[in-house]
């Protein structure tokens, strides 16, 4: 389907307004027009915004999966030098699972184009398949210096969950705010208070969380064990961008503290002490020649 707008992409509004009415056309027709172009491109910025989050949080869901899937194939390939089928079967087993749900989970994520249903891809696996699993590593027989680790843990590479923590901070720190100046506003709101304490306890255990701990995409999902029913669990959906650092002292010097105003300064102090002394000491007449004399002395200077 064509777009009728298409020919006024790049226009403002206003450049639009003109060009449509010096095209003839009536200005009922040009308010509709514009109209028009302005609930398409809100569309169109409300769509852009939801792809550029949905492919954000697909990527870390598949950034972690993929992390495991690196993990188990060295763990495929790692042969022992005592046999050990039991260990081998187990990896093999796993590494096809993982690499079934990689398939599934990139295929939702290229067909669906909405958000990720969880943020961590253990979460798409049925908990019968993973305990299935559970139970079969534990049976698998040791071996030394053979690669082993539980299957479908809830771990993340340390960069993502830097990533994470740092983001999630970010939002639930402009939240906390947020709240703060809500009561100063609004004092005998009983929610605010209980809110302020959840906000600072969510912050408290997420910077507590080791280093390789999946980092959920709400501050409610940190202290799950303090929420009730009726508390407030909204949270910012923008936070400020902080002013660019500055490199070195880009603030001037005060302006008597420049090198050109200081000269300049003690040069018209001299003149004026000259003057003096020729007003007190001499005639008029001379005190005006030696002025004059002076003043050219210092022009050609």
């Amino acid at each position: 389907m064509s777009d009728p707008y298409k020919k006024y992409a790049g226009y403002a509004y206003r450049e639009l307004r003109s060009k449509l009415l010096r095209d003839g056309e009536p200005p009922e027709t040009v308010d509709l027009t514009i109209a028009n172009i302005k609930l398409q491109r809100s569309a169109q910025s409300i769509a852009k915004r939801q792809k550029k989050e949905s492919d954000r949080q697909w990527g870390e869901v598949i950034e972690a999966l993929q992390h495991e899937r690196r993990i188990v194939r060295s763990m495929v390939r790692y042969k022992t030098k005592t046999p050990a089928p039991e260990r081998d079967e187990f990896v093999q087993a796993y590494f096809t699972v993982l690499t079934k749900l990689y398939e599934k989970l990139e295929k939702i994520r290229r067909v669906d184009r909405e958000l990720p249903e969880h943020s961590h891809w253990t979460d798409f696996v049925p908990e019968r398949t993973k305990e299935t699993f559970r139970i079969a590593a534990d049976e698998v027989p040791p071996r030394d210096r053979a690669k082993f680790k539980q299957p479908f843990q809830r771990t993340s590479p340390i960069d993502l969950c830097n990533r994470r923590r740092a983001r999630l901070l970010r939002y639930t720190r402009a939240t906390l705010e947020t709240t703060i100046v809500r009561q100063d506003e609004d004092p005998d709101n009983p929610k605010l208070p209980r809110k302020e304490m959840l906000l600072r306890e969510a912050i408290k255990r997420l910077n507590a969380l080791p280093d390789n701990a999946h980092i959920p995409n709400h501050w409610v999902h940190i202290v799950p064990d303090l929420m009730r029913s009726d508390d407030d669990d909204s949270m910012q959906s923008v936070v400020k961008a902080k002013p660019p650092k500055r490199r070195g002292a880009l603030t001037p010097k005060p302006l008597n503290e420049m090198p050109i105003v200081q000269k300049l300064t003690a040069d018209l102090a001299e003149q004026r002490k000259q003057r003096a002394q020729f007003m007190d000491r001499q005639s008029l007449g001379t005190t005006i020649k030696k002025l004059l004399a002076v003043t050219e002395k210092h022009h050609a200077d």
